[in-house]
């Protein structure tokens, strides 16, 4: 790597991976987090301890949920550390590309750090890029993890841009705020979590959503139905609630068939020729239909499925985000 525009590709490619964490990981890795809390259960009349609801027997190293888990996040971390190892020498990026570039990468490996010390404890701690095998790591403990968390994150709030500077999608200084505020309070320094989680409340571009904002404000509804509408995330649209929005096109579906859309692409098949229209057009936003006929009602309801099953990784980091400061905010 030797300029911006390749440091720019590898950290396309965290971002990638991120959002693959996700939504893209295997149904059972994402259930997975559910599992165990209040959330949800596995429910089963045929073999009580089905997947996660027998921790001693399934949560071992070669079940493939926690292996995923511990694997994609080492994946994130090993290749930040390739970005920070290599930028030091890295003559033809400015000294300006240079602070933004660590930025991001210290904070995509304090994220799959907090992923590892919340679900794991104590994990091989790894700040170096790896040049050639090794089989001698040995654990951290869970406390000496989030500190380097906590040091990973402090460096990149005092590079990053605000928010409002970056593009879309971006990481950004009150990002590595929310989640710095996160990691002070597992390591009980909850003075210093009021006042990272602050500084992102009070900052001026930030805010929670009060007035009708994006692509159908104009329809019948209120602020709170805006924001789930369709491109409403990002803060193009206007949204200063959301923090981090991972990008992903809902029109993607059918071009990868996994397991859930699949489904999609049977339902589709099972339609008529115009709803199948709606399912496969290049621009199924532009399709018209006499408003009220079967085809138009339809329409809707395909869109909407499309939305909900290939989507929904675009909201859930903003759903994380704007929770946490609605949350904090009433208290």
């Amino acid at each position: 790597m030797e300029t911006s525009a390749h440091f720019q590709s590898s950290l396309n490619y965290l971002y990638n991976r991120v959002r693959y964490q996700v939504c893209e990981m295997t149904m059972d890795t994402r259930f997975a987090f559910y599992y165990a809390t209040d959330f949800a259960f596995n429910g089963t009349d045929y073999y009580k301890p089905a997947k996660l609801n027998d921790y001693k027997n399934v949560m071992v190293p070669t079940f493939a949920v926690p292996k995923e888990v511990w694997k994609e996040s080492y994946t994130v971390i090993s290749n930040a550390n390739v970005i920070l190892n290599r930028l030091t020498n890295a003559s033809q990026v400015n000294d300006e590309d240079k602070k933004v570039i660590r930025g991001e990468a210290l904070v995509f490996r304090g994220y799959a750090y907090r992923m590892l010390a919340n679900l794991f404890g104590g994990v091989p701690l790894i700040l170096e890029e790896i040049t050639t095998p090794r089989r001698d790591y040995v654990r951290a403990s869970r406390e000496e993890v989030y500190k380097q968390i906590k040091q990973d994150l402090e460096e990149a709030v005092s590079l990053l841009p605000n928010i409002e500077s970056v593009k879309d999608g971006k990481l950004s200084k009150q990002v590595a705020q929310h989640l710095l505020a996160e990691v002070n309070i597992c390591l009980g320094l909850y003075d210093e979590a009021i006042q990272a989680a602050s500084a992102v409340i009070d900052h001026p571009e930030m805010a929670l959503m009060t007035n009708r904002f994006g692509s159908r404000q104009n329809e019948a509804g209120d602020v709170y139905w805006d924001l789930f509408r369709l491109n409403n995330q990002n803060r193009g649209s206007g949204n200063k609630e959301s923090l981090w929005v991972l990008q992903y096109d809902y029109r993607r579906g059918l071009t990868e068939l996994t397991d859930q859309k699949m489904l999609l692409a049977v339902m589709c098949f099972l339609m008529n020729e115009q709803a199948r229209e709606v399912c496969f057009a290049p621009d199924p936003e532009n399709l018209t239909f006499p408003a009220g006929s079967d085809n138009y009602v339809l329409y809707e309801k395909i869109k909407s499925i499309f939305y909900l099953s290939n989507s929904y990784c675009y909201l859930l980091l903003f759903f994380i985000f704007s929770f946490s400061i609605r949350s904090i905010k009433k208290t």
